[in-house]
């Protein structure tokens, strides 16, 4: 008994760190990226005169889901985004980033 809570204790530890190391790779440029997207989904959100219970309903997913969307969070699934970007009309907008002008060369 003794060694399988020291065996739990270690995992814990082991996940913890992981998480934690693995959150400091999250590049700064993804992470503004993601807290300004969320800043204008909520602007827009908020411009259509919907609640957060409203438009998360719209959009398929929790209201606390869409708080963390909201917020930039990185957990958050892309297609939760992309349901708020059709939601609010600029779902076109991803094609722009998919160009074929794009600077790494892939696109349509």
């Amino acid at each position: 008994m003794c060694c399988f809570k020291m065996k739990s204790k270690i995992s814990f530890a082991f996940l913890a760190a992981f998480w934690y190391n693995a959150r400091m790779f999250l590049y700064t440029n993804t992470e503004q990226s993601l807290q300004a997207l969320g800043r204008k989904i909520r602007a827009a959100r908020i411009a259509k005169g919907d609640t957060q219970k409203v438009f998360a309903f719209r959009i398929g997913v929790s209201v606390p889901t869409l708080r963390a969307m909201e917020s930039g969070s990185p957990s958050t699934s892309l297609a939760a985004f992309l349901n708020a970007l059709e939601a609010i009309g600029r779902i076109g907008d991803i094609d722009g980033v998919l160009s074929c002008t794009s600077p790494y060369g892939y696109g349509g």
